[in-house]
């Protein structure tokens, strides 16, 4: 190389290295008056998670429909210490941008997507700067700086729900597994399992450790999203892909208890029968799936009626 070369490749590479180190190193920064200062660099840190159409309260009847998005942001030093630990350490800012939805536009024909920038808040741990040491920014859609908010607006309602300290860290999947396995978890906080813990509690438990999750878990919100059908019905599968027929079985029990009228759960309580060798079961399972769809013919109906049928074919191809 030449020595112009070099030189351009040793200015890039300090460049590099002094952005990394700004970007992983950052802390909160003040105004002389006490505003919170809009780290403008935010995308380059830790993506956490995001949400769609969350709210903390119940939709008013005629309000808008369209969900917007939530992103989290925190410094990667910040992130890398929660790994560790399951702590927020001192210094942490979380920046939440948020975004209306879109729907129709371009090829995009369903489901939502990020549309239009609807503005900046900002969560910080700084206990040098706040007597109460988590404070809450508004810093807007046009960003620069911002005085913290009254402590009634945002700090007691995390400091009521959050699961870990103040950080609402039950709606991020990855760092809640950290705190759950570092037992951060604030006590008082339940937090119902997802469908992968479940199952890893079931595979190592047994069914008995997993229904007790389940009836805690509807004890606690009867809406809970591991108790509706298609949390049952995935982990039911995913329990026949673990080979554990017996379990599956139990499960798709539960979800056809609890949902009689799902045509949906019968057909996969037949599918878990034939996995366990409940050869009979899944015969007499396969037949009253017919007998309720006699006589309807659409799509779903035909499907279920197609897979029955060879279903029973199968089974009765394998009998003595």
């Amino acid at each position: 190389m030449t020595k112009k070369v070099l030189l351009a490749v040793a200015v890039l590479l300090v460049a590099v290295l002094l952005a990394a180190a700004t970007d992983q190193d950052y802390r909160p920064q003040y105004t002389k008056d006490g505003q919170l200062i809009f780290p403008a660099d935010y995308r380059q840190w830790q993506f956490v998670s995001s949400g769609l159409g969350m709210s903390y309260s119940a939709s008013r009847p005629g309000a808008p429909r369209a969900p917007g998005f939530s992103n989290i942001f925190v410094q990667p030093w910040a992130y890398r210490s929660f790994k560790a630990t399951g702590k927020w350490p001192d210094k942490t800012i979380f920046i939440l941008e948020a975004y209306r939805s879109g729907t129709h536009a371009s090829i995009n024909k369903q489901g939502y997507f990020q549309d239009s920038f609807n503005g900046i808040e900002a969560e910080v741990k700084d206990s040098e700067h706040s007597p109460d040491v988590w404070s809450y920014y508004n810093l807007g859609s046009n960003p620069t700086s911002a005085a913290a908010l009254p402590k009634a607006a945002c700090w007691e309602c995390h400091d009521k729900n959050a699961a870990v300290e103040h950080s609402f860290t039950q709606f991020y999947p990855e760092l809640l597994d950290v705190a759950l396995q570092k037992k951060t978890v604030k006590e008082g906080i339940y937090i119902a399992p997802s469908l992968n813990r479940l199952r890893d509690l079931i595979v190592a438990q047994g069914w008995g450790e997993g229904e007790r999750a389940l009836e805690e878990a509807k004890r606690h919100d009867g809406e809970a999203s591991i108790l509706d059908e298609a949390s049952l019905n995935a982990l039911g599968y995913q329990l026949i892909a673990a080979k554990r027929g017996a379990d599956a079985v139990k499960v798709m029990e539960r979800a056809a208890r609890e949902h009689p009228d799902s045509l949906n759960a019968l057909d996969s309580l037949a599918d878990a029968l034939v996995v366990a060798g409940e050869k009979e079961r899944a015969m007499e399972v396969s037949q009253a799936i017919l007998r309720k769809v006699e006589g309807e013919h659409t799509p779903f109906s035909d499907a279920l009626a197609k897979a029955s049928k060879e279903r029973m074919a199968v089974l009765s191809a394998a009998q003595p």
